[in-house]
């Protein structure tokens, strides 16, 4: 029998046989996500699930609620750390006058409690990424807290920021000017870590929230990267 690099006819055919299977499924394939942008995979599941026995419907269900619970923690966080951001802004390009105290002390008051939100709202998500940011920047505060504490602001045990109005009322202007003026000062550095931790919220989990599907049962135009977040 005739050999053809070391085949004869039937390992030919053989192989030629498996190169076939391989044009079956990548027409499979296609024919697959066809049906998911036409939305009629959509439907087919919608009929399935409606025929369901009630346990899997609780299930179904439990699924559901979880990622609505997940997708409004990440808007927590997200709304949070918005806010953090402001008041470090805020107190970055803040004019440190007698005149302008009163302010101070209420964008530094607003400033901790933005700050604490941010770590309370941030450990209601599973993201190791942003646990990490979080944790650097407590570390920054934990570095500054020598002149944090000159101006009445003392870190507590869970990490969280406590303000004595007191002693801040007391605080020098060159003080509050060291800790929050400028891009390389406290404030700046908490604005920067913030700012990471942005970027995590909005391509991490904020964007978790956005549907497979249009309102008509069509499969929406999400990128690769939109999809591998909304289930890593």
């Amino acid at each position: 029998m005739t050999t053809f690099y070391g085949l004869n006819a039937s390992g030919v055919s053989t192989l030629f046989s498996s190169l076939g299977n391989e044009s079956s499924r990548t027409t499979s394939l296609l024919s697959d996500y066809a049906s998911i942008r036409n939305g009629s995979y959509y439907k087919l599941l919608k009929a399935y699930y409606s025929q369901t026995s009630d346990s899997e419907k609780t299930t179904a269900s439990t699924l559901t609620n979880k990622l609505t619970t997940d997708n409004a923690a990440w808007k927590e966080v997200a709304s949070d750390i918005s806010s953090l951001k402001s008041s470090a802004g805020t107190l970055i390009k803040e004019e440190y006058t007698e005149k302008n105290r009163s302010s101070l002390e209420k964008e530094i008051s607003s400033f901790v409690e933005n700050y604490n939100a941010v770590l309370d709202s941030s450990a209601d998500v599973n993201s190791s990424s942003l646990s990490k940011k979080a944790e650097w920047m407590t570390r920054i505060s934990s570095n500054n807290s020598a002149s944090l504490e000159k101006i009445g602001i003392t870190i507590n045990s869970d990490k969280t920021l406590s303000l004595d109005s007191d002693t801040l009322s007391n605080a020098s202007l060159d003080d509050l000017k060291s800790v929050f003026s400028g891009s390389y000062s406290y404030a700046g550095q908490v604005n920067s870590a913030a700012t990471l931790m942005a970027q995590v919220a909005s391509s991490g989990g904020a964007s978790s929230t956005a549907s497979l599907y249009t309102s008509s049962g069509t499969y929406s135009n999400l990128s690769v990267s939109s999809m591998y977040n909304m289930f890593f």
